[in-house]
């Protein structure tokens, strides 16, 4: 089984566990983070959800999960910010893929967009994921130039066959403006 994160748009003002709605999912990612979805997102929209959670033994509990969520509104206004910089930093033979991202975000019509992180939390310590999903956050913003390495790593860019997925992941329930 992938530990997949999933993008998602809704119109809950609370965060939504994936799959709780349907069409919900709009893409998902393998291992990874892609850059672009992190670009619509500040450290502040950096909330938990409640989920089930089952531990090594078999047992259920309820406990919080990270997740991200923001309006679409300010979603779209953040990455306007970015978009620039973001551009001048991601190698120009992958601005095709930007330029996807651009038009499924232009798209949107729900009030929400989140990426459900849940599967790529299980993997680490929480915090462990705590630090790096701030720092991530934070190289996008290119407050941390570590931080930007670092998402860069895990997003794959040096590989010309996953790019592609580190920068807008693949589709999941609905139809993307992109075939892979």
């Amino acid at each position: 089984m992938a530990n997949r994160p999933y993008l998602m748009s809704h119109d809950s003002e609370r965060p939504l566990v994936a799959g709780e709605t349907e069409n919900s999912i709009i893409a998902a990612a393998n291992y990874q983070i892609p850059v672009l979805w992190l670009s619509v997102f500040r450290p502040s929209d950096l909330l938990n959800v409640e989920m089930r959670l089952e531990d090594a033994e078999g047992n259920e509990s309820i406990g919080p999960v990270p997740t991200l969520h923001a309006s679409l509104e300010a979603a779209k206004g953040v990455y306007q910010e970015r978009r620039s910089r973001l551009r001048s930093l991601i190698p120009e033979a992958l601005h095709p893929h930007v330029d996807e991202w651009e038009t499924l975000l232009a798209s949107l019509t729900d009030r929400f967009v989140q990426v459900d992180l849940a599967e790529i939390w299980m993997m680490f310590s929480p915090s462990e994921f705590d630090a790096a999903i701030r720092d991530y956050l934070a190289g996008v913003d290119k407050t941390s130039p570590q931080g930007w390495q670092d998402l860069l790593a895990q997003a794959n860019l040096d590989d010309p066959e996953l790019a592609r997925y580190g920068l807008r992941g693949y589709q999941w329930e609905r139809a993307l403006p992109w075939k892979d």
